[in-house]
């Protein structure tokens, strides 16, 4: 009797080590049945429309639940600070630019995380442009005729309006008034949906802010576009000059990235990875991609580290320089 009782103890024992040893194993890229991804931003922003395109790619490429939850506030660093703090099992991810990585950290002084300790970048979706447009009641259509105009009387022109303040297009604006030698006043909106409406009622005579937005609205004549702030011109507005080619020093692409919380196993990370590079590249995406004035980058998560720790210094000296701090 007493050994029995001895061999059920054991038998016991190694079953519940066994069952602990299956709880304890990590989650895999083939087990994970429902994820979300978290976007910053409301419903309808470009970066919103974007999120859904590829999520429904990758649930069908997955075979798996992918949701797109809208977690704004704070131009997207209350949605970086959630993925921050959500499993590391590739159930939560993140859609975010990244501004929110390599400026803010240096334009917000109580920031609740480390972009390069807390999330793992796991592939490039696209890229867009930053652009310098004006009312249509300005009498400026070159940058040259602005350059004049904010000379000439900069209590009338040497306002703007950006994404937001600390974000690179707020940082543009006053590398362009720099270069220009008249000091650029930032004009607070709450989104890019009232700045193109005080654009169109001439109520800032402009405005710095992403290809997708002022883009449409130089289509329809309610804006003009006067240059781009990316090395290279925008294959939409292949007419529009980049800011260099006018002899002004400022250089900078908007990128959207997918991220991952840190510690998610690689070879969940390589799931993603390879299911959004498929998604990107795909002729439909592609074309929609085309429509919304956005780039497909389609890169791997190394290529946007890279990128992160590049532009993380570029971002560091300029913000420093200006002296600008804000609590989020």
């Amino acid at each position: 009797m007493l050994g029995k009782m001895v061999k059920t103890a054991v038998l016991r024992s190694v079953l519940l080590g066994f069952s602990c040893a299956v709880l304890a194993a990590p989650v895999g890229a083939k087990d994970i049945e429902s994820a979300k991804i978290i976007v910053g931003y409301a419903p309808g922003a470009t970066i919103d429309i974007m999120t859904r395109l590829i999520a429904e790619k990758m649930r069908v490429s997955l075979n798996r639940t992918i949701t797109v939850e809208n977690r704004t506030g704070a131009g997207g660093v209350i949605a970086n600070e959630a993925v921050k703090m959500s499993p590391a099992d590739g159930t939560v991810l993140l859609v975010a630019p990244i501004t929110t990585m390599v400026v803010y950290p240096h334009s917000y002084s109580n920031l609740k995380y480390n972009p390069f300790t807390d999330f793992v970048p796991v592939a490039t979706i696209s890229r867009f442009h930053y652009v310098f447009g004006t009312s249509t009641q300005v009498p400026a259509k070159t940058m040259a005729e602005f350059t004049t105009l904010l000379k000439q009387d900069p209590k009338k022109y040497a306002l703007f309006s950006s994404a937001g303040a600390g974000s690179p297009s707020h940082f543009f604006g006053m590398l362009l008034g720099q270069s220009a030698g008249v000091t650029m006043t930032h004009v607070a909106y709450r989104g890019s949906a009232p700045i193109l409406q005080a654009i169109m009622a001439n109520e800032i005579p402009a405005a710095f802010l992403t290809l997708s937005d002022l883009g449409n609205l130089a289509r329809s004549g309610k804006a003009n576009l006067l240059a781009v702030a990316g090395a290279n011109r925008s294959p939409s507005f292949p007419n529009v000059p980049t800011l260099k080619e006018l002899g002004i020093d400022v250089e900078g692409y908007g990128t959207y990235g997918l991220y991952a919380p840190a510690k998610t196993p690689p070879d969940v990370v390589k799931a993603y990875e390879g299911a959004l590079i498929a998604a990107v590249n795909s002729p439909d995406v592609k074309q929609k991609f085309e429509q919304m004035v956005l780039e497909p980058a389609g890169a791997p998560g190394a290529e946007l580290a890279t990128q992160m720790k590049t532009e993380y210094a570029y971002w560091e000296k300029i913000i420093k320089a200006s002296g600008f701090k804000q609590d989020k």
